[in-house]
């Protein structure tokens, strides 16, 4: 609750100066002293204010305490180097935060922590908060930080085949955030046979178990396939045909087979993926050709919950609405689309009945 008030009182500049100015500045630096636990809080509440402007993180720079947190990731203690670090990423989720860390040099430091760690088991719990920090600057500027520090890409690629169900999440989610942009999928298709190797991995690593590793590949998969109409141009949608191919050799037989899963953890993503490929003409000929799968999309009884029926709901209403559904699916089942979104996702058909007395 303390945390949530201070933060709240460094998002005006009166409030920055209140805090990060004698005496109160002198106070946050007693208390920072007394535990690393401490500490950190004071570090949590110094990254979110320094977030919020130019100015904020000027007022923070000269209060000196973000300078002794960029000191922890150059210390030998491991656990405190790995708060550093994510607690670091949160300031580079900023584009004035993120250019304050180049300066400072943290963004190489970062680099060099990466590849010890993958190097290193006695380090390897770094790889997680290093792969994610540059994921967050992938997200933002994904040509710029890819081209830049190459062993990025090249160590998140290989944890997609780790061990440890950990690392893979990692990979897995990294790669998907970074190619849910336009410029993201086009920086990602620019790794070559390294993308293609991904791709390919991705696919098998949605059929396999655990489960929660299966989810979040087809989520990371709908990010890759997704196109907003706006940004759709031959090249893109190319792309993203090239990527589905990729997942498996009848890849919309496995993902329409997902969606019939009673179990929502695999249900609901697998369900995002079409919704993320169903403004693309390649998919909508799919679609249209797969068997059962017309039938499948306005059956309102396959799905059970409420998340279900929001997730089938979005397919048919991203069919609905894309601009060469009626071409290739025919007006008649245009229509009948059209009349499932007007009924919403939750409508329940009432079954009339007729009661015949006895004469």
């Amino acid at each position: 609750m303390a945390i949530s008030a201070l933060c709240n009182l460094g998002k005006t500049t009166q409030g920055q100066e209140l805090m990060l100015m004698p005496p109160m500045l002198n106070d946050l630096k007693k208390v920072a002293a007394k535990s690393d636990i401490i500490r950190y809080r004071v570090f949590e509440v110094i990254t979110k204010i320094a977030s919020e402007s130019d100015t904020a993180l000027q007022y923070v720079t000269n209060s000196s305490l973000i300078q002794d947190l960029l000191k922890d990731l150059n210390c030998d203690d491991v656990l405190i180097q790995l708060n550093a670090a994510e607690m670091l990423t949160n300031l580079a989720m900023c584009q004035h935060g993120l250019m304050y860390l180049s300066q400072q040099g943290i963004v190489g430091r970062m680099e060099s922590m990466m590849v010890e760690a993958e190097s290193d088991p006695l380090q390897d719990f770094l790889l997680p908060a290093t792969i994610k920090f540059f994921g967050h600057l992938a997200r933002m500027e994904p040509n710029e930080i890819i081209e830049k520090h190459t062993a990025f890409l090249k160590t998140t690629f290989n944890l997609l085949s780790s061990q440890d169900p950990a690392m893979v999440g990692v990979a897995v989610d990294t790669i998907g955030a970074i190619g849910e942009s336009a410029a993201g999928k086009r920086a990602l298709d620019k790794q070559g046979q390294r993308m293609i190797d991904g791709v390919c991995r991705l696919g098998t690593l949605m059929q396999q178990p655990p489960t929660e590793i299966r989810s979040r590949t087809l989520t990371a998969i709908a990010q890759l396939l997704q196109i907003k109409l706006e940004e759709q141009n031959e090249d893109l949608v190319s792309l993203t045909e090239k990527w589905f191919n990729l997942l498996h050799s009848k890849p919309l037989d496995t993902i329409h087979s997902m969606c019939k899963q009673p179990f929502r953890e695999i249900h609901c993503p697998a369900m995002s993926i079409l919704q993320a490929i169903a403004n693309q003409k390649w998919a909508q000929i799919l679609m249209n050709s797969q068997p059962g799968f017309h039938e499948y999309l306005l059956d309102r009884s396959t799905e059970t919950d409420k998340e279900e029926k929001e997730a089938k709901f979005d397919v048919i209403k991203a069919l609905a609405e894309a601009p060469t559904s009626g071409e290739i699916f025919g007006r008649p089942f245009l229509l009948r689309l059209k009349e499932f979104v007007r009924e919403g996702a939750f409508y329940v058909k009432v079954q009339s009945e007729v009661a015949f007395e006895a004469s």
